[in-house]
């Protein structure tokens, strides 16, 4: 069955295009709230960013949505993977470095509650995606 969903003109490659600038991905524990993992941007094109969020937001609707932390082949580089039931495939942000330091707190976070946020540095009250399970897949080698 083929999957025609397109929110705000952008549809899961869009979204894909814009958030592969992402330069940085940091992990932001939390004591009072869910924790966060942020996308931190260069590239100033903050509207573009914002829409793609909001188009997530739409498609995950009352869906539950996951991300996956994929290693790679090169060490310290990983590929994220946010993923519903809502899209024919997984929203991929490839080839990003996380902070070994960073990594092994979302972990622990993770193996506490899977529950996190995902949203981007400077636009984190708009752009916040709840992520209802986080899981990870080492490379096979």
């Amino acid at each position: 069955m083929a999957f025609s969903i397109i929110t705000y003109n952008m549809d899961r490659l869009i979204i894909e295009s814009i958030l592969a600038d992402v330069d940085e991905v940091i992990f932001s524990p939390t004591e009072l709230a869910v924790p966060s993992i942020l996308l931190k941007f260069h590239n100033g094109n903050q509207e573009k960013i914002k829409h793609a969020f909001d188009a997530l937001k739409t498609l995950k609707a009352d869906k539950t949505c996951s991300l996956l932390i994929c290693e790679t082949l090169v060490s310290g580089i990983y590929d994220l993977e946010i993923c519903t039931d809502a899209l024919d495939e997984p929203v991929r942000i490839s080839n990003k470095v996380i902070a070994p330091a960073a990594l092994e707190e979302l972990k622990s976070q993770v193996k506490s509650n899977p529950e996190i946020r995902l949203a981007v540095v400077g636009l984190e009250q708009e752009t916040v995606l709840q992520i209802e399970e986080t899981t990870f897949k080492v490379h096979c080698r």
